[in-house]
């Protein structure tokens, strides 16, 4: 027996990315990051 887990770490998936996920975090930094870049005086 142990404790319940903490509810910050419920649902977290543990190991490695799948293509799907790394395709979502590339598409997203390509498409947020230029755009970040070009604000900045």
């Amino acid at each position: 027996m142990g404790r319940a887990p903490c509810c910050e770490k419920v649902g977290i998936k543990k190991g490695r990315w799948t293509a799907e996920e790394d395709e979502i975090l590339t598409e997203y930094i390509q498409s947020n990051l230029f755009r970040r870049l070009i604000a900045k005086d």
